[in-house]
């Protein structure tokens, strides 16, 4: 009964939502930008971590964070602007889009982990309520994305790229 009580806090499905942003829009971003670039522009999470954890938490850095932020940062936009990068604005802009998500993941499972005042989460626990939310988030963006494909090769819907041309 206590474990119930846990699917019904706005944060835990707040929770699931941003997971299943998170790898949505991560997978996404990889058809369109190299494994490289994309690993490359998840090394900045500690910016947008730090910001939502001063948002959200209240909490302040020391400017020497800010500082080896900055460098972090400068050097990701220098790699990413490099000639040869394999990237398209879109794909950077989605895989930018999933770390934001992991870095509200990030703040948000360290919120439900050791909230003061309220029920604590085990970090077992908080997968286990957070992911009816995420798995209900990544089966919608599946039938939105995926259904037509799905369909055409298990034979329930007709191949369109096999329809006779004109």
């Amino acid at each position: 009964a206590l474990l119930c009580s846990h699917f019904q806090r706005p944060l835990v499905q707040l929770h699931g939502l941003v997971t299943a942003l998170n790898l949505g829009l991560n997978n996404w971003s990889l058809v369109l930008l190299s494994i490289t670039i994309n690993q490359l522009l998840k090394s900045v999470l500690p910016l947008p971590t730090a910001i939502i954890s001063m948002v959200i938490e209240g909490k302040r850095y020391p400017a020497s964070v800010w500082v080896s932020m900055a460098i972090l940062i400068a050097g990701t936009a220098l790699a990413s602007a490099a000639p040869r990068a394999e990237a398209t604005l879109p794909g950077v802009l989605l895989c930018l889009g999933s770390v934001v998500c992991a870095a509200g993941w990030t703040v948000l499972s360290s919120n439900l982990l050791q909230r003061p005042g309220a029920e604590k989460l085990d970090s077992v626990s908080l997968l286990f309520v957070s992911s009816p939310t995420s798995i209900f988030c990544l089966f919608v963006l599946m039938v939105m994305y995926e259904a037509r494909g799905l369909g055409a090769y298990f034979g329930w819907l007709p191949d369109p790229s096999l329809a006779p041309g004109p």
